[in-house]
């Protein structure tokens, strides 16, 4: 089982080198390919981590990692149908995700015994704040188009998420589990945050796609992995 899970580990990162290069070279029915791969790979790592480990809490997150594999599937398909996002595929996409985090945000407020702590407001005000500025002041320089209202709820399930995150790697900065599970969250709104930028500004900066790709998969290989550690 610890030569399966090296294998793997070595090849989730090479997976997600293989879809960035695909996004690139703008090879969008590679990009489809090569992304659902990679995202079958954080499946693997967690499906191989609970059976070496048995932890529970790997079956509780279970419906996450499907939701987030999924939207994976959905955002990758948009990309190739329709770059404006005019698309069911895109909307479908990001209605996986926000559930994905939602399941999330179950698990971590069990974990914290649902004590609010004041990451768990600020990060979710700050990023909503910041979706409507770039929504209404920034008009120049992002457009949201009919995808603006989905957004900013968006932003305030992903906010809560991350800083729910952030307040168990602070809370649980001793137990090497649960401190990779809350950088993990924190990650995946570090992606969230980039790929808003990717989608919706006017101006497009290539090396976003290097970013969201990084902070994502990161995100999804560490809470994958956290059972290991418990």
């Amino acid at each position: 089982m610890k030569l399966l899970i090296g294998i793997l580990f070595l090849c989730y990162p090479l997976l997600v080198v293989l879809t960035g290069s695909a996004m690139y070279r703008r090879h969008y029915q590679s990009y489809t390919i090569m992304k659902t791969l990679a995202s079958t790979g954080f499946l693997l790592i967690g499906a191989v981590t609970w059976l070496t480990s048995g932890q529970a809490i790997y079956l509780a997150l279970l419906p996450a990692y499907l939701c987030c594999f999924i939207g994976d599937v959905l955002l990758a398909l948009s990309n190739e149908i329709d770059n404006e996002l005019k698309n069911p595929q895109f909307t479908l996409g990001v209605a996986a995700f926000a559930i994905a985090h939602i399941f999330v945000i179950i698990e971590f407020g069990k974990l914290l015994h649902w004590q609010v702590g004041l990451s768990w407001v600020l990060v979710p005000l700050a990023l909503f704040a910041y979706t409507i500025y770039t929504a209404t002041a920034a008009k120049d320089r992002f457009c949201y188009g009919q995808n603006a209202v989905p957004s900013f709820v968006y932003a305030l399930i992903v906010g809560l998420c991350g800083g729910m995150g952030w307040d168990l790697a602070l809370s649980h900065s001793g137990e090497p589990a649960l401190l990779l599970m809350g950088l993990g969250a924190v990650s995946f709104m570090a992606s969230d945050f980039i790929l808003a930028h990717k989608y919706f500004c006017v101006i497009k900066k290539q090396q976003t796609g290097a970013g969201v790709l990084l902070f994502y998969y990161g995100a999804m290989g560490m809470l994958s992995a956290f059972p290991l550690l418990l």
